[in-house]
Formats: C-alpha cells, sequence, structure tokens
C-alpha cells in the first residue's frame, strides 16, 4: 500500500508531472521539456501545489510508474542540455544592453537641447547681464544633465555585469561572442556620452565662454567696423559710455543684443546720453576736444539723436551638442 502523502511535499518535477498524468494542467498536450524549462511553468508549478492537493491513494500504480518515468527524462534532460532549466541570460543582458544604446539617442537629444537653452537664454539678455544669466541658466541645465548621466551610469554598469557573467559562462560559448561585441558596443557608447556631457556637468560648457568674450568683444569690433560711424567711441556721460557719437549725423548710438529687453536698455540710456549732451555745454565740450567736427555740425544746427545700433552672435548647435563658430551680425541704427 502506498502511505496517503500530499503532493505539495513532493520535489516540484514530480507535482509537475503527477499533474500532468491526472490531466489538471492548463495544457496538458504541451511539450514537457519546454513546460519544465520556462519560467512560467515554474510560477505555475507553484501556484497548481499551493492550491491543488492530490493524495496518492488516487493514483494508479501505473499511473505513478510513468510520473518516475517522466521525471527521470526530465532529469536527464537538463544533465545533457543544461540551457533548458535555467534562465536564458543572454537574453537578458541583449535586451539591457539594446535598451541602454537606444537610451544613447535620448540623451544626445537632451544635451543638445540644454546646450541650445544656454544659448538662447544668453542670446535673450543684455550684455551687462551675461555673467549672471550664463551662471544661472548653466547651473539649471547643469542639474539636469547630471540626473540623467546618473540614471545612464546606474544602467551600462548593470549592462556590463550582465554581458560578462554570460561571457565567463562555459553554458554559452555559442553566445560568447555576440556578448563581447554588445559589450564593445556599449562601451563605445557610453564614452561618447561621458566625452559629450563632461563640460555641461561641469558648469563651465565652452559655449558660455565663448558668448561671454563676444559680449566682452562687441564693441571693439563695431567701431573697427563702423569707424565711419563712430567719431567718437566710448565717450563718458552720466556715469557709463557712449558707445559712439556721430559729428555727421549728431547721434548718440548704443550698441545692443537684437532682442526686446536689451534694446529697450539702450534706447533709455541713448535718451539719456543725447539729452545730456543737448543741455550740458560744459560736457558738450569735453566731446569737442576728442573731435572739433562736433562744434561745427551739432551745437547751433542740430540736435543729438538717440539711436541704438543691434547685433546678433547666437551661434548654432550640432547634434551632439557642440557649438558652431559665428560672426557678428549687424543692424543699422534705428529711434
Amino acid at each position: 500500500m502506498f502511505q496517503r502523502r500530499s503532493l505539495q511535499s513532493l520535489p516540484w518535477w514530480s507535482a509537475r508531472a503527477s499533474y500532468r498524468i491526472m490531466g489538471t494542467t492548463p495544457n496538458g498536450s504541451d511539450d514537457l521539456l519546454k513546460l519544465l524549462s520556462s519560467k512560467s511553468t515554474l510560477r505555475s508549478v507553484k501556484s497548481l501545489k499551493t492550491h491543488h492537493r492530490v493524495k496518492w491513494a488516487n493514483i494508479s500504480p501505473r499511473n505513478l510508474f510513468t510520473i518516475c518515468v517522466l521525471t527521470i527524462c526530465a532529469l536527464t534532460a537538463c544533465l545533457g542540455v543544461p540551457r533548458l532549466c535555467m534562465a536564458d541570460d543572454f537574453e537578458d543582458a541583449r535586451s539591457l544592453a539594446e535598451g541602454f544604446i537606444g537610451d544613447y539617442e535620448s540623451f544626445r537629444n537632451l544635451n543638445k537641447t540644454e546646450v541650445r537653452m544656454v544659448v538662447k537664454a544668453m542670446c535673450d539678455a543684455d550684455d551687462d547681464q551675461l555673467d549672471a544669466v550664463s551662471k544661472d541658466v548653466s547651473s539649471r541645465v547643469k542639474a539636469d544633465v547630471q540626473s540623467r548621466y546618473d540614471d545612464l551610469d546606474r544602467l551600462q554598469k548593470q549592462v556590463n555585469q550582465a554581458l560578462d557573467k554570460v561571457i565567463a559562462d562555459d553554458n554559452f560559448q555559442d553566445k560568447r561572442s555576440d556578448a563581447r561585441g554588445l559589450k564593445d558596443r556599449v562601451n563605445e557608447v557610453w564614452g561618447r556620452i561621458q566625452r559629450m556631457s563632461e563640460a555641461i556637468r561641469g558648469g563651465n560648457h565652452p559655449v558660455v565662454a565663448y558668448m561671454r568674450q563676444a559680449g566682452q568683444d562687441v564693441h571693439k569690433v563695431y567701431v573697427s567696423e563702423h569707424s565711419s560711424l563712430c567719431t567718437v567711441h566710448e565717450f563718458p556721460i552720466k556715469n557709463r559710455q557712449a558707445d559712439c557719437v556721430n559729428s555727421d549725423q549728431c547721434w548718440v548710438v548704443e550698441l545692443k543684443p537684437n532682442n526686446n529687453q536689451a534694446v529697450d536698455i539702450g534706447r533709455k540710456h541713448a535718451i539719456e546720453e543725447a539729452d545730456a549732451l543737448n543741455t550740458d555745454f560744459d560736457l558738450f565740450q569735453e566731446l569737442v576736444k576728442r573731435n572739433s567736427d562736433f562744434k561745427k555740425q551739432c551745437w547751433r544746427n542740430k540736435k543729438f539723436l538717440p539711436k541704438v545700433a543691434t547685433y546678433i552672435f547666437c551661434p548654432d548647435v550640432d547634434d551632439d551638442g557642440n557649438y558652431l563658430s559665428t560672426s557678428y551680425g549687424w543692424g543699422d541704427p534705428q529711434d
């Protein structure tokens, strides 16, 4: 007589075979080896063991013999072909690697977008505000990029560990070459991510220094390229300097970036400077000392007029987040 005993106490493979003989599994015609080697089967067997209690007394000797034969066959298959009984580590590692490589493109777009944000913020600022604006926007962009970079750093470490495990496993000899190729590709992409984001993560992207230097040099470059317009340049008026004063037209010209905020500031300054020259004879005499043409043109016959000349210096950014060198674009003086 067989001892009355619950199948819950049996090894999972015996329980699985028993359920198949009695037709209690959802798909009784499945190939046993495929079922035994799948993760879903392991989960379903554990569930079946929990919810179904079958007594040995209900199993005929013939069916019990069949259970034993099938169990032995399953164990033999596992010993002969180990990969039938293990999780497919290579597929998991490949999936992780492909996901990481796909994330590279999104990071590349993020890096490019953030650099363009820096350029736009500096282009929309007054030249006197470039230092403060560049520090503020660089700090915010640095935080965004660093957060995403840290996520990718953790992922690339996870991918490399998974691929190293496959490479070291003799059961995956036929996949070693593919795993090494994926590892090389992952490390190549990680190197690109490090290089393209290094400057912006450090808070000192080269485009910031490039644009700040352009803001400092713009007045000298403007005077050298517009010598006929600037009879006198950088003339002190009201605790600041008029960028250009023209003797032929009696213009006081302020040079500003071509954005609304800067132009408004420039117009206000130009009006104040022109009014000072029109009403302060001593100040006017100082201007005449710089160039006597002003005495002929701009005292009795004409009044000084305020003007604003604009410039554009906004470099393009390529797909890798690198800025492209550019030159100044000049606008004619306007009221």
